[in-house]
């Protein structure tokens, strides 16, 4: 077409020169066209396979280390190339082009990619602009694979340290492209992200690591390029080169797939992409691998399995950092301790094989909340039940010193049956027969209630990092142990109608006294109200004792004088106070003037519960604590909690309690 369009020029056909001219032009365009399509596939290609987190090794260079602190100085990446399956794969160390706040922020350094096992937490992290290189104080913490770790850098048994990284902003090179003296093919990082550092025995990258002094940095980095140099046997074909880098993109792919399917370690993963194990070769070491750690189809293993001892100890740990204190001796919370919830459910999406890369953090929150395989919904269920019984026993109550606990399996009305006694023993005459017995029966109904309250936890407050995030929990535990305080006090308060139609306190059950303030006289008349009790089926008396003098604040410390003083209270000095310890005060403002029928002034005496049950506290099923619900919330974006308590107050035999309505 060329030599036609010269032949044309040279006649003279300017027409069919024009035709000749249009038609290269046509062709050109179609080449370019074909030629871009191409470019735009590797393109694809490239970008899928950068969606996926990258690994470095290199060796750790250790710039201090402070014993005292157990924090560790050290270099943890440099712009030493990478051949992948595109070329060279370059990461700039510009103060622009590194991202290390998300690894500030919710990162930890790990044990050979282990998120089960955190050794240290990054203090600082910055570029070294000058040596071209990631730098880190790390501290390491008090955990025992913390301190072995510690150990084992101080003594040079680590030597590498491997780096977690996304590139977010890249530049391809093309052969025989130069970008600040780097040279194509290969991949430049200009924008990149640090997400995880890795402490591991084996060094890769020479420019930094353990025990690399900052002056071999050059000789390494020759070293390393001619021992890739060495090692790459680079098709020259073009069409050759994107075949090979095709197939090792899908062999990495490939591996990184299987080995994230049957939960391979970290270590061996990497090895298995780094000295180019065949696809064939893997599956037959993996298969090896889970012959020797799986555990056979029919064995039964006594113990906690891993996924439950995680669970435990982020729970434990978790409760631990928002109590300030333990709750509970689990190994492997105080690790836990240092998370918050939004670090807790990176964790648990890493852990069930979920990718958070190119994730906001709302999306990240959302899909440790949703996804089926995320532990983060349990440990949080978990959690909350822990501070709500945390803040459920730090209430002080009074109650179970003089009622009795019961259990009942439903919400019907039930009846305590109070039966009879035999006041004493008839005598039997010589050759008498023994005489037969009954028992008179009374009854008391009693019936169970519920309580409770709900809150959520919205994603935005996981997210921000909310510290007062579970205060819902601890202020609900709180008010579910009130509120028992508080209906059995009420009960007395209210006076209820017993089952022969008559008030509690009622001077035909002899428990009612005359109104007074608490002396020799009131008290001594609710001696004798308690030695008129009788038998029900004989006129025998119970000879009871008091247990309890129950008082408002306001007279507490005239009770506390009448219970404890050797001398008469108001007396002469010489007269011997009969009533010391007659009963243990019970000081209580659930009965004082600041709530419904509450008084200053009134008092009530409640006979000793081994002698005689008068009041009993009911609960559902032997939960004498609040039990959580929890639910996805779509109306709020979150994850709602329901706190339910049930509980059942009722006053058994009017006979152990007394009453004063005080002066």
């Amino acid at each position: 077409m060329i030599a036609a369009k010269q032949r044309a020029a040279q006649h003279g056909y300017s027409n069919i020169e024009k035709a000749a001219d249009e038609l290269l032009q046509m062709i050109d365009e179609k080449q370019g066209k074909k030629e871009e399509k191409a470019l735009s596939e590797f393109e694809l290609k490239l970008r899928k396979a950068l969606e996926l987190p990258q690994r470095r090794n290199f060796d750790v260079s250790v710039d201090a280390i402070d014993e005292e602190q157990k924090i560790v100085t050290l270099s943890f990446s440099s712009e030493f190339p990478a051949e992948r399956w595109f070329g060279k794969e370059i990461l700039l160390h510009g103060r622009d082009n590194v991202d290390y706040s998300r690894f500030i922020e919710v990162g930890s350094v790990l044990r050979n990619h282990d998120p089960d096992k955190p050794v240290a937490v990054p203090l600082k992290v910055w570029i070294d602009e000058k040596e071209r290189k990631g730098r880190a104080a790390i501290q390491f913490k008090d955990t025992e694979e913390s301190r072995r770790a510690f150990e084992e850098v101080k003594e040079g048994l680590i030597r590498g340290v491997s780096v977690g990284y996304i590139i977010n902003q890249y530049r391809y090179l093309e052969e025989g492209e130069v970008y600040e003296n780097w040279e194509g093919p290969a991949l430049i990082a200009l924008r990149w992200s640090v997400i995880e550092i890795s402490l591991t025995p084996v060094p890769v990258d020479p420019t930094v690591g353990i025990g690399r002094s900052t002056d071999k940095t050059e000789k390494n980095h020759k070293e390393g390029e001619k021992m890739a140099e060495k090692t790459l046997n680079t098709p020259t074909n073009p069409e050759e080169l994107k075949r090979a880098q095709e197939l090792e993109r899908q062999r990495i792919l490939e591996i990184r797939n299987l080995c994230s399917e049957f939960n391979i370690p970290a270590e061996m993963e990497e090895k298995f992409i780094t000295e180019g194990v065949s696809i064939e070769d893997v599956r037959a070491q993996v298969l090896d691998y889970l012959s020797k750690t799986r555990i056979p189809a029919g064995q039964i293993v006594a113990g906690e399995d891993e996924k439950d001892k995680f669970i435990r100890a982020a729970s434990a740990g978790l409760a631990m950092r928002y109590l300030g204190e333990p709750v509970e001796k689990v190994p492997g919370a105080e690790e836990f301790a240092g998370y918050t919830l939004f670090k807790l459910a990176q964790r648990c999406l890493e852990r069930a094989g979920v990718s958070i890369w190119g994730l906001s953090d709302l999306e990240i929150v959302k899909r440790a909340v949703t996804h089926t395989a995320s532990d983060f919904p349990i440990i949080m269920d978990s959690t909350v039940q822990k501070v709500l019984l945390s803040a459920y026993q730090e209430i002080p109550t009074t109650y179970e010193k003089w009622t009795k606990k019961v259990t009942v399996n439903d919400f019907k009305i039930h009846k305590a049956v109070r039966i009879g006694t035999i006041g004493i023993l008839e005598e039997i005459p010589e050759g008498g027969e023994y005489p037969s017995v009954t028992f008179s029966e009374s009854a008391e109904e009693f019936q169970t209630k519920k309580r409770g309250g709900q809150f959520s936890i919205t994603w935005e407050a996981i997210v921000n990092q909310n510290p007062q995030v579970l205060d819902p929990a601890s202020n609900l535990g709180k008010a579910a142990r009130r509120s028992v305080e508080y209906v059995v006090y009420q009960t007395l308060l209210s006076n209820p109608t017993m089952s022969d139609g008559k008030a509690l306190f009622h001077s035909s059950h002899n428990n009612l006294g005359t109104a007074g303030a608490i002396s020799e006289t009131t008290l001594n008349e609710i001696r004798q109200l308690m030695s008129k009790q009788k038998d029900i089926d004989s006129n025998v008396p119970l000879l009871l004792k008091a247990g309890y003098l129950i008082v408002p604040p306001a007279i507490a410390t005239t009770a506390e004088k009448w219970m404890k003083d050797t001398v008469l209270p108001g007396g002469n000095g010489h007269e011997t106070n009969i009533f010391k310890g007659w009963a243990e005060v019970i000081e209580t403002p659930y009965i004082s003037a600041e709530v419904d029928n509450g008084s200053d002034t009134a008092w009530y005496v409640v006979v000793d519960k081994r002698y005689l049950e008068s009041m009993w506290v009911i609960f559902l099923d032997g939960y004498e604590t609040p039990k959580i619900e929890s639910v996805k919330d779509f109306d709020v974006d979150g994850i709602k909690y329901k706190v339910v308590f049930t509980v059942g107050v009722a006053p058994i035999d009017y006979r152990g309690l007394y009453k004063n309505p005080g002066a």
